[in-house]
């Protein structure tokens, strides 16, 4: 279920740069098909799945699951879609799926016997049960209700071994949930106020913000539990969260994408033999993709933001600058990269143009700044 896999649909090169100011009917029209294909593969999977149970003597899945899943609710207060579509039951179907395929029959006894505590936790956060939600949204906040399909998935990013609530009269570090709902709350209706699409993908694209105050970073998320963000206790003030939330939201889009068509061509290295211009960090050419789209990304958000004239707009103006000549130069190096599939030089090409014509904003707008900003 990544672009990784063996067993992608080859699909047309869609003509979008599947950021929120890209093509409106493009992004529409991945949804559905990405639905349509996790649909195929869950419906596929619990049949399957069912007849494997019945076939050892095992019992089936519990009722409401088989027929005609895509018109009817396997739970109340959940349409099929919403099910299919949600990070926990997709992280379980993911295992389950491997499982199978490699013939590990105990493993996929153990999966299926789990499904029902799956259901139960998708039918507990869109039916308003979750730890915390962040205020006016369905986006679930959780920490110690992550499930633990969430726990299976999430390393390296975070190693929940041990990881326990604290009696009720031990103060566990970072804010009460609730605070950090509102927290994000706050910085998510900043996203809006600059940027109100932006807004709209975050929340589509992240149904689960995990709150780890004694994690190592400000914020990470991963293809294999996709939906859902881990967010720390580093930041430094609300612009970082909102920078979080942007950063996050993006990555999301191209795990969707990459679930539907490559990204990378098949047998490209995964060392990481590239250099990254905005840390030096390294990277294989897929992280080196996904960077330079979320540094585009953060530019065109930074430089909206700037425009809203508060107290921030200057440090969002200069950090809008600074990066802009680092994407210029990841541009240049990832179009002459033939390990890029067809549809992500699409999607190279498209944002280039677009920064492109960003610079010459910022140049006629801040001309003695945007030189400064060039050289560091």
């Amino acid at each position: 279920m990544s672009d990784r896999a063996t067993n992608v649909v080859e699909l047309p090169v869609w003509r979008s740069t599947f950021q929120p100011d890209g093509d409106a009917a493009t992004m529409s029209a991945m949804r559905e098909a990405f639905l349509a294909r996790r649909s195929e593969l869950a419906i596929a999977a619990l049949r399957d799945g069912d007849a494997f149970l019945q076939g050892r003597g095992l019992g089936s899945l519990p009722t409401g699951l088989l027929g005609d899943l895509g018109n009817r609710a396997p739970m109340a207060g959940a349409t099929a879609e919403v099910v299919f579509d949600d990070p926990v039951f997709a992280i379980w179907l993911r295992f389950l799926l491997r499982a199978t395929a490699s013939g590990r029959s105990d493993e996929a006894d153990m999966h299926l016997a789990q499904l029902p505590s799956v259901l139960a936790d998708v039918e507990r956060r869109v039916t308003g049960k979750a730890e915390s939600y962040v205020p006016g949204t369905l986006i679930a906040v959780e920490r110690w209700s992550l499930h633990p399909y969430v726990h299976a998935a999430a390393p390296p990013s975070y190693d929940f071994t041990g990881k326990t609530a604290p009696a009720e009269d031990t103060a566990a570090p970072g804010h009460p949930m609730r605070l950090q709902a509102d927290v994000v709350g706050f910085a998510l209706d900043r996203v809006r106020a600059g940027w109100p699409a932006m807004a709209e993908q975050i929340d589509e694209y992240v149904r689960v913000i995990g709150y780890l105050p004694d994690g190592t970073f400000r914020s990470c998320s991963a293809a294999r539990y996709a939906g859902i963000i881990l967010l720390g206790n580093l930041d430094e003030s609300v612009l970082d969260i909102e920078e979080s939330l942007v950063h996050e939201a993006g990555h999301q889009v191209l795990y969707r994408l990459g679930e539907m068509t490559p990204l990378v061509e098949r047998g490209t290295p995964v060392t990481a033999g590239y250099t990254l211009p905005w840390s030096g960090s390294r990277r294989d050419l897929f992280g080196y993709f996904h960077a330079y789209f979320i540094y585009v990304l953060l530019t065109k958000y930074f430089w909206r933001r700037g425009k809203m004239g508060d107290r921030y707009a200057r440090d969002f103006q200069l950090r809008a600058m600074l990066i802009m000549a680092s994407n210029h130069q990841a541009a240049h190096e990832l179009a002459a990269d033939r390990g890029l599939t067809p549809q992500a030089r699409m999607i190279v090409g498209m944002l280039a143009v677009e920064m492109d014509e960003l610079h010459a904003e910022m140049r006629e707008a801040f001309p003695a700044d945007e030189k400064e900003a060039a050289h560091g």
